[in-house]
């Protein structure tokens, strides 16, 4: 009995270590592309990245990021979608993740708002956003970050 424990265990805890590294993916069905989207459409997308387990920070913005009016606003110019990297990874994270996957960026401060170009370019990252951001400050900010895009572009 407790060596077929034992063995269990280890079974467990190796499948466990190989999703978490991403050695073992479990596949989305059903969702779509960020990436591919935007080429589609022509528009720039903006993800906001947070670890639902340790950024407690990040955990509070996420609830002004979804706001209706806040998403309303964004999406006149951008396709939106947030990526969670927690300190536990599970398949329902991996399932809310998958939209935005093609697009991930390494990102050193949390919480973080990525902005990209249609074609997937990260072309600017805002991170170490405090925990008292407004949602007109994110609006404001995101909406600056593409005006300096686009004259960086013009200048070209």
């Amino acid at each position: 009995m407790q060596r077929s424990f034992q063995t269990s265990n280890k079974t467990f805890f190796f499948l466990f270590l190989l999703f978490v590294t991403g050695i073992l993916v479990i596949p989305a069905y059903g969702q779509g592309d960020l990436r591919q989207q935007a080429k589609a459409e022509n528009k720039h997308v903006l993800i906001f990245y947070h670890g639902s387990d340790w950024c407690v920070s990040g955990e509070t913005i996420l609830k002004v990021w979804n706001n209706p009016k806040v998403q309303s606003k964004l999406a006149e110019t951008f396709l939106t979608g947030t990526y969670d990297v927690p300190a536990v990874n599970s398949a329902a994270i991996e399932a809310s993740n998958a939209p935005a996957k093609s697009l991930r960026v390494d990102i050193t401060q949390y919480p973080a708002i990525a902005c990209y170009t249609p074609n997937g370019e990260c072309f600017a990252i805002w991170g170490n956003i405090p925990f008292d951001v407004t949602a007109s400050v994110i609006v404001k900010r995101t909406a600056a970050l593409l005006d300096v895009w686009k004259k960086a572009e013009a200048l070209k």
